[in-house]
């Protein structure tokens, strides 16, 4: 999987390709905590190219953006590809994970 990383102001956002499966979580994972650590605690996930995401996916999601309110920031999943939002509707995983229908929309509710 591939993540690069922008910022606006105090917003981190990590634009996500490819698919999210089990064994390609990692860097996803690392970048997230490389934004914790460094105090970057406002982050954007753009999954607008992700064609695929799957229950170790999701499960990593909700991992992570749980992290990230333990250190007292706050994340939101941005831009779902159709596939996506078909996945998190029907896991319900929406009601944990909040979303925004476009990027943009997403930064300006954290700023």
């Amino acid at each position: 999987m591939k993540v690069s990383r922008e910022t606006e102001g105090p917003v981190t956002i990590l634009r996500v390709s490819e698919s999210m499966v089990h064994d390609e979580l990692e860097s996803l994972e690392n970048e997230i905590r490389e934004c914790i650590q460094s105090g970057r605690l406002k982050i954007v996930l753009d999954l607008n190219a992700v064609p695929f995401i799957d229950s170790a996916g999701l499960e990593k999601l909700q991992d992570l953006f749980g992290e990230i309110g333990k250190h007292g920031g706050s994340a939101q999943a941005a831009a779902l590809s159709e596939v996506c939002q078909d996945v998190f509707l029907s896991t319900r995983i929406d009601a944990v994970i909040p979303v925004a229908a476009t990027t943009e929309d997403a930064i300006r509710s954290m700023t």
